[in-house]
């Protein structure tokens, strides 16, 4: 998971090929150009029911 967010964190990189996070890239991207360092997303571990995704985007 901690891989997984340090690249999600790097907006200007491929996508993520080799661990399948390509869709979570996009994503990644998209919400940087409308948002910038206002917006996140978070991948986590839910042991309950497997990973969770956290996006934190500002308030218009």
């Amino acid at each position: 998971m901690e891989e997984l967010n340090g690249k999600l964190g790097l907006k200007n990189q491929m996508p993520l090929l080799d661990t399948g996070g390509v869709g979570l890239m996009n994503i990644a991207k998209r919400m940087w150009i409308y948002y910038g360092e206002k917006a996140s997303i978070t991948v986590k571990n839910n042991q309950d029911c497997g990973v969770c995704t956290e996006l934190t985007l500002p308030l218009p």
